[in-house]
């Protein structure tokens, strides 16, 4: 889910993404990103 991703990349100081199934299906993804500049 979108919350479990966020709380995946929380730890991370710099940067980090993480691909998932979308909550919407239809065999979608979703990609979550983070970044320590933005």
């Amino acid at each position: 889910s979108r919350a479990e991703a966020e709380s995946r990349l929380q730890p991370c100081k710099e940067a980090g993404y993480l691909v998932r199934n979308s909550e919407s299906g239809n065999s979608r993804y979703s990609i979550a990103l983070k970044n320590h500049h933005l």
